[in-house]
């Protein structure tokens, strides 16, 4: 059957024909062109999604190796304050030095009764009673000379006391230290056990 005369012949096979070509070429746009664009739209988000997290990824790096170096500078610190802070070992070594500093601000020491080490937190502590005979200046300017150094103490108490019928001006001084020392396993790099 012909369809159409002029200016060509157009049978109605050829209308089906057409017809079947665009049928086909809309399905091959269907099957082929549409996932391909999604599967391009897709990865699209999916690389911008990628570059993201890769800048999260480097901040975080960033953060970490400032948080370590910070740790490192902490650690650094912390062994060199375990180099210089006093052990048990040297216990008796800082009563020599407060009796010497002592003796340096003129005070005539007559007493040195040290109580057995015991378990503070994290520290052994002992108080260290101290009697003595000098002038009260004296005894003041020992006490600041002490606390400066020996940054591992407290001072507990002190007394002074003035004699009786004395025309020298010597009174009778006591001070009682608690000296702070760290267990021998921490000074020596290792853990401390309870």
């Amino acid at each position: 059957m012909i369809v159409c005369r002029r200016p060509f012949r157009l049978y109605d096979v050829d209308i089906l024909g057409l017809a079947g070509v665009a049928a086909l070429a809309g399905l091959a746009i269907w099957l082929l062109v549409f996932p391909w664009q999604e599967t391009w739209e897709g990865y699209q988000g999916l690389a911008s999604k990628r570059t993201v997290a890769r800048q999260q990824l480097d901040s975080a790096i960033l953060q970490l190796e400032s948080y370590e170096r910070g740790v490192a500078e902490l650690e650094r610190v912390l062994a060199a304050q375990i180099e210089v802070a006093p052990s048990a070992s040297v216990f008796s070594a800082m009563l020599q030095k407060m009796t010497d500093v002592a003796q340096g601000s003129h005070l005539v020491i007559t007493s040195v009764t040290p109580e057995p080490m015991k378990p503070q937190g994290d520290y052994l502590v002992s108080d260290v009673e101290v009697r003595g005979r000098g002038r009260s200046a004296d005894f003041v300017r020992f006490l600041d000379e002490l606390a400066q150094k020996n940054p591992y103490q407290a001072l507990v108490a002190c007394s002074i006391e003035k004699r009786k019928n004395n025309p020298d001006g010597l009174c009778d001084v006591s001070w009682t230290v608690r000296l702070y020392f760290l267990p021998e396993t921490i000074a020596r790099g290792g853990a401390a056990t309870p």
